[in-house]
């Protein structure tokens, strides 16, 4: 995790080799140090820049976190509902004397997803916060109770390099002490530091993609190996042996010089050498020190590597972030379905963090009124037949189909279309046998135009003796829908009033309901009583009695041999008139319908 240094080791002075350290992946710890203030950020304190390196050297990493970055910012902040609020408006343009409040949301966004967390720095001033700055989270250490941060743009360099540390305090020469954001004491300079949850883990985060550090790493290498092949003209890793003897070390330069300029590079790539010799001269060993396959080997292990960065960034497709991979179409339906996924699982639970995050510090700059980040427009989404074939029911078809055909389309009773002739007229005898048998005569009765429930009366009763109610007050004293309540009962003219301006006004008559009456729900067949009635329709407009439910579910258990349901049994096919036979529902014009009719209780 330190600069890469060269170490060189001399054997029998004959031969140099070179050493070359690589950042490791291993999770770091963070733990307390004698003699240092701070908790260091690594084991050598320096695992804020292993991440950076990360970040700037793994295309396929550096693809996800910028996407995300995007996808979580959207289109920026707006007032939530569109409210319009001058004084948050100026303060949004212009947080810091550099940036606005997007800019600075965008580099907290990009330093979550990097870092597992990002701070702040807020200036109070008059008891309000008047400035808030983004500060870099490498920048900054802290102690183990987080009362103190320290920042400094030094940390590793002075570190591993300079070594230029105050005497006694192991501390950079431009570091500074910032206390924590307190709203209980509004003074001065204050660092907000948020940090991802994770379990057993204090002080410091970790990012979100640490399970694929190893991956992210090993695409790095990949990389250069590939590079490094190029350069060398696909001859790194060969090792030429000339039988001249040992020439001085500044001829030894020279002849490295002249190969290299030679034999190696991409300008060089495919050129023959030309060497001269004398006769029975030992002519130079070319050994290659591994093997020829090896660029395929690198090749296969980028495909797992690629696949588990995705996966340890918790990607639902690599082509959201323009990364083709097989297996995929790149289908229009596909990326809306990915899009929706990322947004589901991802993008909308991160962008509420910051919207929670941001709210919380704007009210101690005097804002109150909330705000929230602007989603990216979708995709558009393009619907297809075998798409709604796919996620929608018979009956939610159905129902699509009768509204753009104007036209009443329920399910379809199979049993009755399979049943012979002879069954039908037998079933539709004893059905209307039985239907004479049960339910009521309407003649006598009187009916309701509404039923009142008990949420009714308790509105009623609410508003008797008012001539004004406000309607949010009403609703919280009772409990109840008031204005959707209220709307029913004045349709019915069970009360006069108006509904202005969230009050209800002009309480002018309340009908009051019986206590000695209620309201019982029957059902009758009804509709059209013509020439084109089916005998078993004509037959139950004739009886013309009232069921009630209890009754209509009783026939129903009693003619389940003929496994057909008396509710949607309606005396078979109906052409539809003026669609020259072409148009059939398999019913006929005629439905139950519920009748409010009253009673008296005793």
């Amino acid at each position: 995790m330190t600069e890469v240094q060269q170490q060189e080791k001399s054997t029998q002075g004959n031969y140099v080799f070179g050493a070359f350290p690589l950042y490791e992946h291993k999770t770091p710890e963070f733990r307390e140090t004698n003699g240092y203030p701070y908790v260091r950020y690594g084991d050598d304190n320096s695992y804020p820049d292993y991440l950076v390196y990360l970040y700037n050297r793994s295309a396929i990493h550096n693809a996800i976190v910028n996407g995300k970055t995007r996808f979580v910012l959207g289109r920026g902040w707006q007032p939530v509902d569109g409210v319009k609020d001058a004084n948050l408006s100026r303060f949004m343009g212009r947080v810091n004397p550099a940036d606005s409040l997007n800019d600075l949301t965008y580099k907290t966004i990009l330093d979550r997803l990097i870092f597992g967390g990002y701070a702040l720095r807020v200036l109070w001033m008059g008891g309000k916060i008047t400035t808030i700055y983004h500060q870099p989270f490498q920048t900054i250490r802290t102690n183990v109770e987080q009362t103190e941060y320290y920042l400094s743009k030094e940390w590793t360099r002075d570190m591993s390099t300079k070594a230029r540390f105050k005497a006694g305090a192991k501390l950079p020469d431009d570091v500074r002490m910032v206390k924590p954001f307190d709203p209980t004491n509004p003074v001065g300079e204050q660092i907000l530091y948020i940090c991802d949850y994770r379990p057993m883990l204090k002080i410091y985060p970790l990012p979100e993609y640490i399970p694929a550090n190893a991956a992210i790493e090993t695409d790095v290498e990949i990389d250069n190996f590939h590079l490094n092949n190029i350069k060398s003209g696909f001859a790194a890793g060969t090792m030429i042996t000339l039988f001249n003897g040992k020439p001085a070390p500044e001829q030894q330069k020279k002849v490295e010089r002249d190969i290299k300029d030679k034999m190696f590079g991409t300008d060089n790539g495919g050129e023959g050498v030309l060497y001269f010799a004398e006769l029975n001269e030992t002519p130079p060993l070319i050994t290659p020190l591994r093997s020829n396959e090896l660029d395929k080997q690198y090749d296969q292990l980028s495909k797992s590597t690629i696949e588990k960065i995705f996966i340890g960034h918790n990607v639902t497709s690599p082509m959201l972030f323009g990364v083709k991979t097989e297996g995929q179409l790149g289908g229009r339906s596909e990326m809306d379905i990915a899009w929706e996924l990322m947004n589901i699982n991802y993008v909308d639970p991160r962008r509420q963090q910051f919207e929670s995050d941001f709210n919380y510090v704007l009210q101690f700059a005097g804002m109150t009124t909330p705000i929230e980040l602007q989603p990216l427009k979708g995709l558009n989404m393009e619907i297809s037949e075998s798409m709604i074939t796919s996620v929608l029911t018979r009956e939610e078809q159905r129902q699509i189909i009768s509204e753009a055909l104007k036209i009443e389309l329920t399910e379809v009773p199979n049993q009755p279309q399979q049943l012979s002739k002879e069954k039908i007229d037998e079933f539709e005898s004893i059905l209307i046998n039985r239907f004479s048998q049960l339910g009521i005569s309407p003649e006598g009765l009187e009916f309701a135009d509404i039923k009142i429930s008990d949420d009714d009366k308790k509105l009623i009763n609410y508003l008797k003796g008012k001539d004004t109610i406000d309607i949010a007050k009403a609703k919280k004293d009772l409990g109840i829908d008031v204005e959707k309540i209220l709307k029913r009962l004045i349709e019915n003219n069970v009360v006069q009033a108006k509904i202005v301006s969230g009050k209800i006004v002009d309480i002018t008559d309340i009908q009051e309901p019986d206590n000695g009456v209620e309201v019982i729900t029957m059902w009758k067949y009804s509709g059209p009583q013509d020439d084109r009635n089916r005998s078993f329709c004509a037959k139950m407009l004739r009886l013309g009695k009232l069921y009630t439910r209890e009754e209509i579910d009783q026939l129903n258990n009693e003619m389940k041999d003929y496994n057909t349901d008396v509710w949607k049994y309606r005396g078979g096919w109906y052409t539809v008139p003026d669609t020259d036979g072409l148009l059939h529902t398999p019913y006929c014009r005629h439905s139950w319908n519920q009748v409010l009719v009253k009673r008296n209780k005793s």
